[in-house]
C-alpha cells in the first residue's frame, strides 16, 4: 500500500479550508448608505441590467467619486451602447476631471444616438466654447436653437460665442 504524500494532505487541506471559506455571505459593511446599499443589491440580483450601473454612478457622481462612476457608467455602456444618455454620464464624470478629449468623443456619440437632443447639442457647444473652437461651439448652438429655438440658454451661449 502506497503511502498518503505529506504535499498532498497539505493541499486537500488548504483546499477544503478555501472552499469552506468561499460562501456566498458577503459581510454587511453597517456604514454604506442606505441608498447606495439599494443599488447594490439591484446589481446583485441582476447584474446584466445596464440600468443599474447608470443609477450608482449617478450616486457615485454626486457624492464626488469619479472614478466609480467611470467604471459603472463604462460597464452600463458594455452592457448596451445604445442609450445616449450613458455617454452623456460619461462626457459629464470626464469634464468634472478636465479630460475634455473623452467629453467631446462620449457627447458626439451620444449626439449620433439622439440628434434631435438639445441638451446634447448644448453642451458639446458649451464644450467647444471653453476649448476655444468657436466654429463648432456655434455650429452645436445653433442646432440646440433649431430644436428648441426659444431656449434663453443657448441664446446666452451663442451671444458669449
Amino acid at each position: 500500500m502506497k503511502s498518503f504524500s505529506p504535499f498532498l494532505f497539505v493541499v486537500c487541506c488548504f483546499w477544503i479550508l478555501i472552499s469552506s471559506c468561499s460562501g456566498d455571505v458577503v459581510p454587511v459593511d453597517p456604514n454604506i448608505p442606505a441608498d447606495l446599499k439599494t443599488l447594490n443589491d439591484n446589481i446583485s440580483k441582476d447584474s446584466m441590467n445596464a440600468e443599474y450601473y447608470y443609477d450608482r454612478s449617478q450616486y457615485f457622481f454626486k457624492v464626488q467619486d469619479i472614478s466609480l462612476a467611470i467604471r459603472d457608467v463604462q460597464k452600463a455602456l458594455k452592457l448596451d451602447s445604445t442609450k445616449a444618455k450613458y455617454y452623456l454620464a460619461m462626457g459629464d464624470f470626464h469634464f468634472a476631471i478636465n479630460k475634455t478629449s473623452v467629453t467631446i468623443e462620449s457627447l458626439r456619440r451620444a449626439a449620433k444616438l439622439e440628434p434631435e437632443n438639445k441638451e446634447i447639442m448644448l453642451k458639446l457647444g458649451e464644450l467647444f466654447y471653453i476649448v476655444m473652437k468657436y466654429d463648432s461651439a456655434i455650429y452645436y448652438v445653433n442646432r440646440s436653437l433649431s430644436i428648441e429655438e426659444t431656449n434663453p440658454k443657448a441664446h446666452f451661449q451663442k451671444g458669449m460665442i
